[in-house]
């Protein structure tokens, strides 16, 4: 990132959680710390952030011509791709290959879990997440599970994120996930209020954030006093 750290965020929430909402913040309080912006999702959701005459329709990775595909994120700096291909690995591969080839790239992934999945996220993709630090090339993942093995998102991106950032989660496979990975937390992510206004509950999800490069946690919950509004809360010691 132009001037600054290399990020890999990773946000995991169900629909509805708020995810989206709180990585939108993010983009826009990222603005002017990078040099090209690419955006990956299987929906046209985050499309807001990019031109129309910058978004790309992805139905045939196989396809898609790697040197064209760099000389487009390097001619339109901010680019969106609705990948909409069943078996999206060929796609990410070409598309890790092309951002190694230049420098202060911030790439957003939504929807991960799909477009990454473990054992099939594409080596060029995997090269750019391991090695694209010097470049300056950041990532944001979005994803609705972290659960490792078959369907789940790759290891590789929950290893390599400095920044996970959890919602609600309540399934019991899930909980116990979250314990190895931000044991601070823990059981804790199964309590976490969660905006839900068909229910009666029109205020903000909580969530909850560790900085994995300073061993840092802490939970963003509602103000007791004016529940309207968020506080974050360290975790541990």
């Amino acid at each position: 990132m132009a001037g600054g750290q290399t990020l890999r965020l990773l946000t995991v929430g169900k629909s509805g959680s708020g995810k989206s909402t709180l990585n939108k913040d993010i983009l826009r309080a990222l603005r002017g710390r990078y040099r090209h912006l690419v955006i990956c999702n299987i929906k046209r959701e985050l499309s807001e952030f990019v031109p129309p005459w910058a978004r790309f329709v992805v139905s045939d990775g196989e396809r898609v011509d790697e040197e064209k595909l760099y000389r487009f994120i390097k001619r339109y700096r901010r680019v969106f791709f609705q990948v909409i291909d069943p078996k999206p690995q060929a796609f990410m591969d070409k598309l890790g290959r092309a951002v190694m080839r230049l420098r202060h790239v911030h790439v957003v992934v939504d929807e991960a879990h799909n477009l990454l999945e473990h054992g099939k996220e594409g080596r060029g993709f995997l090269m750019a997440i391991t090695g694209g630090r010097e470049q300056g090339i950041s990532f944001q993942f979005i994803t609705q599970s972290v659960m490792a093995g078959a369907g789940g998102l790759s290891k590789v991106v929950q290893r390599q994120c400095t920044h996970f950032i959890t919602f609600r989660l309540t399934d019991v496979a899930e909980v116990k996930r979250i314990l190895e990975m931000f044991g601070e937390l823990g059981e804790g992510v199964a309590r976490l209020a969660r905006y839900n206004p068909q229910e009666g509950d029109p205020h903000p999800s909580e969530y909850a954030v560790k900085h994995m490069d300073a061993s840092r946690a802490e939970v963003v919950r509602r103000d007791p006093a004016d529940p309207a509004r968020l506080r974050a809360y360290r975790l541990g010691s």
